[in-house]
């Protein structure tokens, strides 16, 4: 990849993309990478680069309403896409850096355990870090936020285990006598 190529979407991408960790239906944490932009040519820009990065990415274009432009959104979906992205763009972040290094830790944070384990304090202080570096106030508490996510997770093994075990589901289930 050319450097010049690296340097001009770090700098685009302080300017205008975004980096966020988003809460689902109050149920888990997901990652996303966003840019959006309404020239033509620099949607166009980058997606040249991030398909020579051989990264996948969402394009969606919002059609203007009067007195409005065209506006393209391109999204890196996913805790995979977004490490991927930010392998490459790391380094050339000046702005948007202290946002990448937090996403980064929470993808570390999950990959290293199982897969819809419970969230770990450190990893809804990421959440809720994030959430602040970008000006936002959070209505619950970081400790309301972790009793929904457990919640949640205890929720999700219970069906799991119901599908798995499809006699027990039946004894659940059963009218008592």
């Amino acid at each position: 990849m050319d450097e010049r190529d690296m340097c001009w979407l770090g700098g685009v991408w302080d300017g205008e993309g975004c980096f966020s960790l988003v809460l689902s239906r109050g149920q888990s944490i997901g990652c996303q990478s966003r840019f959006t932009n309404c020239n033509a040519t620099m949607i166009a820009e980058v997606r040249r680069i991030s398909d020579a990065l051989g990264l996948s990415y969402h394009v969606d274009q919002r059609t203007p309403t009067k007195g409005t432009k065209t506006i393209w959104h391109l999204s890196f979906n996913g805790m995979r896409r977004t490490q991927r992205l930010l392998a490459a763009l790391r380094p050339y972040l000046r702005a948007k850096a202290p946002e990448a290094d937090l996403v980064l830790k929470f993808i570390a944070l999950r990959q290293a355990r199982p897969l819809r384990a419970p969230y770990l304090t450190e990893e809804i202080a990421c959440f809720t870090e994030l959430r602040a570096l970008h000006g936002y106030n959070l209505r619950e508490s970081s400790e309301t936020l972790r009793s929904a996510l457990a919640a949640h997770s205890a929720q999700k093994m219970i069906k799991s285990e119901l599908r798995r075990n499809p006699q027990r589901a039946a004894e659940m289930t059963a009218p008592a006598p």
